[in-house]
């Protein structure tokens, strides 16, 4: 292995040895924002959700075998300056399920190795939630950065039904705004 694993390559690391163990994972949060935009935003963690009856100390004792250590809940590797947690299961955005997982092939020193992980388009609904629910415009901001670098794989329409479903329409609203403010000119006609 080598020196100082990036995000990637820790999450490439994680996930293969987690599935060779028989553990289901996907890779959400901050870590996923990192990845669509390639590092635009830097998250200093990896947030893999595990499966309901895959029981953390099961998890746990995984990862310490390839090389973890265990800090309260999260693990820290020595290669890496990145850390890995576990946040409870199921795996959400919002109030309902992610609408698409996804798995990502990532090209690392590694190699290229898949890992599971949300799709764009619920990226930024996990993304939204951070805004929608705690007013936190780190969030919001995230959210804008994978819409704008992952234009075409973001379904806005799924999206405004789902900031509808959680009752955040006028949030959502702001959200829209930020992007046309990053998007200048876009559905718009630019004068001479």
């Amino acid at each position: 292995m080598k020196k100082k694993m990036g995000l990637e390559e820790l999450a490439q690391y994680a996930y293969s040895g987690l599935k060779k163990a028989g553990i289901d994972v996907t890779l959400s949060g901050g870590a996923c924002v990192s990845i669509y935009t390639d590092n635009a935003y830097q998250s200093g963690d990896l947030d893999f959700i595990r499966q309901l009856h895959d029981g953390f100390e099961k998890v746990s004792g995984i990862m310490e075998g390839l090389g973890f250590e265990r800090e309260g809940r999260h693990f820290t590797h020595p290669e890496s300056g990145f850390f890995v947690e576990f946040p409870p299961p199921p795996i959400s955005v919002g109030n309902e399920p992610p609408r698409s997982i996804v798995e990502n092939v990532l090209k690392t020193d590694l190699g290229e190795m898949p890992v599971k992980m949300l799709s764009p388009t619920d990226c930024v609904k996990d993304r939204l939630c951070g805004y929608f629910y705690w007013n936190d415009l780190q969030c919001l901001e995230q959210a804008t950065m994978v819409a704008v670098a992952r234009e075409k794989d973001v379904d806005m329409k799924e999206l405004e039904r789902w900031a509808r479903q959680e009752g955040m329409p006028e949030r959502f609203s702001t959200f829209q705004e930020r992007l046309r403010k990053q998007r200048p000119g876009k559905g718009r006609k630019r004068g001479k």
